[in-house]
């Protein structure tokens, strides 16, 4: 095994952090070039956000495209979402002109040098001029920005369902009628953008949370029609295996074949997740008995105690 692998805890990962998904990769490489927008579907945990991420990494490493991210994590409302697009968007020296005309006044004092300008900053400034009335037209007028990029823009737009959770139901853990009109008019807005400008604008779409069951709910899947689904599947045991010999490698542990196909046998389901915090549990186990080879008995005695046992994930209790 050459290959060594650091942990990732709960953060996205890119770059020699990145473990397989080479076939998703490609796929999305392929839908990209052809100019499919994207809704990457998976339970949780399954890494759509460090998919995502490293798809990014590696089409801005070979300069044949623009690439932007967008977290909407922290957006509550339509003006909430346009102006972090456009703070992302506008990070791209090509486009920097043209978005920050489109916000006039307002980022008047403001350093017009890309790189000196915290995204937050910016952010706050193209919120300031954003409201209820004319998101839908500075938003118009950033995906045309985007449109006129010097090469095309793959736009990935990350928890997107939670944004249209909270529109559908504002306050309340119920649809509203109200929720569902502003639902209708940003998603039904995003698919003409994405109709629009096919081709030089590229949607890639994830998030933690299910967008189509929210909108068959809402009796709202029209509006997200453009997007074809991509599922993320859990990895099979022989990927999963070797990622528990990469992590193993990087840690000097030793962690036999069988010992990796136990592990992968009593999680079933091998979420990469899942499968970094039992990989990370059995490391915390040897470290704590001195050893630096796992054998079957400890598998079973982590499994036992941490994960059967309902202490999963942080095993609170002694190992």
């Amino acid at each position: 095994m050459d290959r060594g692998l650091e942990k990732a805890g709960s953060n996205w990962v890119d770059g020699d952090r990145f473990f397989d998904r080479e076939h998703e990769l490609t796929h999305l490489r392929e839908r990209i070039r052809e100019g499919i927008h994207t809704l990457l579907t998976a339970q949780r945990r399954m890494g759509k956000t460090s998919l995502v991420r490293e798809l990014l990494r590696q089409l801005q490493a070979e300069d044949e495209y623009e690439t932007v991210f967008v977290d909407l994590e922290g957006a509550y409302s339509e003006a909430d979402a346009i102006a972090e697009i456009a703070a992302q968007a506008g990070l791209i020296k090509s486009l920097w002109q043209r978005v920050t005309n489109i916000f006039g006044n307002v980022l008047q004092g403001l350093n017009q040098r890309v790189e000196a300008v915290e995204v937050l900053q910016l952010k706050l400034r193209f919120r300031a001029g954003l409201n209820e009335g004319n998101w839908q037209h500075r938003g118009d007028q950033v995906w045309t920005a985007l449109a006129k990029s010097d090469k095309p823009v793959v736009l990935a737009i990350d928890e997107l369902p939670i944004l249209i959770n909270r529109l559908l139901k504002g306050h309340s853990s119920r649809i509203t009628p109200e929720g569902r009109t502003k639902t209708d008019l940003f998603m039904s807005w995003l698919r003409h953008q994405g109709q629009a400008h096919q081709g030089q604008v590229t949607l890639v779409i994830s998030g933690s949370i299910g967008l189509e069951p929210m909108l068959r709910q809402a009796a709202l899947s029209a509006t997200a029609n453009i997007l074809t689904p991509l599922e993320l599947p859990p990895w099979n045991h022989e990927t999963a295996s070797a990622c528990l010999g990469a992590l193993a490698h990087y840690y000097n542990l030793k962690l036999s074949p069988e010992v990796r196909a136990e592990m992968c046998r009593l999680l079933r389901c091998c979420v990469p997740h899942h499968l970094q915090q039992f990989f990370d549990l059995m490391h915390l186990y040897l470290q704590r008995k001195n050893r630096v080879e796992a054998l079957i008995t400890d598998v079973a005695h982590v499994y036992t105690v941490c994960i059967a046992g309902g202490a999963w994930p942080g095993c609170p209790g002694p190992l």
